[in-house]
């Protein structure tokens, strides 16, 4: 409950300077990538650190604030991005996002139940690598 708390915090804190990052940069791409980034530390913190150390309450904690600011740049720099770069199609685009998040939010269900947790986080930095390096060649 308590550290769902901080990811909600976290994402309703960032969204706003975030948003005006995305706007000085004249692009919203780095922050996006910087987005996929945070969630990509999520899967390294799996690989390089014990369940144990990762169990205590400062480390969950802050993994929960790196989660809130991916999902800040999620709901905002992001959704921004598609709204910017589909303005003539941006109901065709969100239907895509959401397709696309629906299959892999089915898809981590599915591999979180199969796989390891060492192989489900490197299943989450690869995904997360390919995701900020698309936002610098879109």
């Amino acid at each position: 409950g308590a550290v769902s708390a901080v990811v909600v915090a976290s994402a309703a804190l960032l969204a706003l300077p975030l948003g005006r990052l995305g706007r000085a940069l004249g692009t919203q791409r780095p922050v996006v990538a910087l987005g996929g980034a945070c969630f990509g530390l999520f899967g390294v913190a799996t690989l390089i650190f014990s369940k144990e150390t990762l169990g205590c309450w400062l480390a969950s904690v802050g993994l929960a604030v790196v989660f809130g600011a991916g999902r800040a740049t999620w709901e905002g720099n992001f959704k921004s991005s598609v709204a910017d770069d589909f303005h003539d199609a941006a109901t065709a685009a969100f239907a895509n996002v959401t397709v696309q998040s629906g299959l892999a939010s089915t898809l981590g269900f599915l591999l979180n139940r199969s796989l390891t947790p060492r192989a489900v986080a490197t299943v989450v930095v690869a995904c997360s690598v390919a995701a900020g390096s698309s936002q610098f060649v879109a």
